[in-house]
């Protein structure tokens, strides 16, 4: 294994990590430049996460300052291997075992500090185009739509004709290409099973409409006007997904500047927290208090400038500004509002530092 990533190093020593996901190893490699301590990470099981971890770490090496380890290769599919596999130095530090109960609140929060501190630069990160999955969906409507458009049509009903209740003969060959096309397209996504699951006729009812589905699911014959509604509502689908990459992209440029906001305010917060007060004379004192009365004042400025883009009458659909929209982005998170809760726990430190700005104060008079 260690020769497909580098013919020119040499094993000295392994040892089977008892901690982590998948396999582990700690290796000592003999290099041309000296002696390495790396660490391999190996799945028998074809594990895309194990091959997004070695890509993610190789971009947050490049375009961060979070301490990840440098990849010094991977492998995704080698034969007669357990693939994929990938190679990292190892990097000296603790690794926190065991509940949080059983650590000190001091070392709970440096950790959580730490934590947000890594989050936020991660968020600041540009390597993607675009939001992957309303991409691909968006574009898998476009494609449906044009495809759609090339179908032929039979002509339609005349008006006195009984309405089908149920199809009683297979459908012509335009409804089988629109179905195939529809599956080959729309529900052929990466990741449309994981997220969907959902036969044609449900997913149909749900992105172009009942009326579209029903029709799919009854007629015989693929009609012009049945052809112009799928085109139709296809391509509003589309615009669907266009709107909410705009509204992502929208909401990832605020993220990012009130990000940038915060980290410099709680990166002055942290020197005033770590120092000491009773060395500062009552000038040196009151420069703190001053000092921390504008980083109040920055910090309710950010926040009152994400209320309002949060509760404002911004421009642009519902779907792409209102609690859905919010609900559809932070559901995976403990908190709807990131932003106002990290702002407000800022506040909350500033409260702090401020008291024990006041105590000192006081001693001094």
């Amino acid at each position: 294994m260690l020769a497909l990533l580098d013919d020119g190093w040499d094993l000295h020593d392994v040892e089977v990590a008892d901690t982590g996901f998948n396999d582990v190893y700690f290796l000592t490699v003999g290099t041309p430049a000296g002696t390495r301590e790396c660490v391999l990470k190996v799945s028998d099981d074809t594990d895309d996460q194990v091959r997004a971890e070695a890509r993610l770490c190789a971009l947050l090496d490049d375009a961060t300052d979070v301490p990840v380890p440098t990849v010094l290769g991977r492998v995704d599919a080698p034969p007669d291997l357990p693939a994929p596999y990938f190679l990292v130095e190892r990097l000296p530090g603790e690794h926190p075992e065991g509940p949080p109960g059983e650590r000190s609140l001091a070392s709970i929060e440096g950790l959580a500090r730490a934590t947000g501190r890594h989050l936020g630069d991660v968020h600041t990160v540009d390597a993607f185009d675009a939001f992957g999955w309303v991409r691909a969906e968006r574009d898998a409507f476009r494609r449906f739509a044009t495809r759609v458009e090339s179908v032929s049509a039979a002509g339609h009903a005349n008006a006195g004709d009984a309405p089908v209740i149920a199809r009683t003969k297979p459908p012509d060959s335009g409804m089988r290409a629109v179905t195939d096309a529809y599956r080959e397209t729309v529900m052929g996504v990466d990741h449309f099973e994981a997220e969907y699951g959902e036969g044609l006729a449900t997913n149909v009812s749900a992105e172009l409409s009942p009326e579209v589905a029903a029709a799919l699911a009854d007629e015989e014959r693929l009609t012009p006007q049945l052809r112009g509604a799928l085109v139709t509502q296809a391509r509003e689908a589309a615009v669907r997904r266009e709107e909410l990459l705009d509204a992502l992209d929208g909401e990832a440029a605020a993220l990012g500047s009130a990000g940038e906001r915060l980290r410099d305010v709680e990166g002055s917060i942290e020197d005033i927290e770590s120092t000491r007060f009773l060395d500062y004379s009552f000038e040196e004192l009151q420069a703190a208090y001053g000092r921390l009365q504008l980083l109040r004042d920055d910090c309710e400025d950010v926040l009152a400038t994400r209320q309002e883009t949060v509760h404002g009458d911004s421009p642009g659909p519902e779907r792409t500004n209102g609690p859905a929209f919010r609900q559809y982005v932070y559901d995976s998170l403990d908190v709807s509002f990131p932003v106002l809760a990290d702002g407000t726990e800022l506040l909350d430190r500033i409260d702090d530092a401020e008291s024990k700005v006041v105590r000192s104060l006081l001693r001094r008079v």
